[in-house]
């Protein structure tokens, strides 16, 4: 078993405390598998987006971040289409 921990931390801006909480209640109800070795948590701040992923294998760590970047954007574009 590999007793190293591999950690990826983000803090995405977003233009106000809103935007930011939409972005947040979006994305936390897409969890990670139950299988996954990968553990992510989303934090509010202001009008930050705190996401940190940690896992014990760099390959699932890549894997886990892609794919939420992938969310993350879809969600930004979202937001951007129904602004006034």
């Amino acid at each position: 078993m590999n007793a190293r921990q591999f950690r990826c931390e983000l803090l995405l801006p977003f233009a106000d405390c809103e935007e930011a909480s939409v972005a947040y209640n979006t994305l936390r109800v897409d969890t990670e598998p139950q299988r996954s070795i990968t553990q992510r948590i989303l934090k509010v701040d202001n009008e930050k987006l705190l996401v940190s992923f940690v896992s014990s294998e760099a390959r699932n760590l890549r894997t886990s971040v892609n794919s939420f970047f992938e969310l993350y954007l879809l969600v930004v574009e979202t937001i951007q289409k129904f602004k006034l």
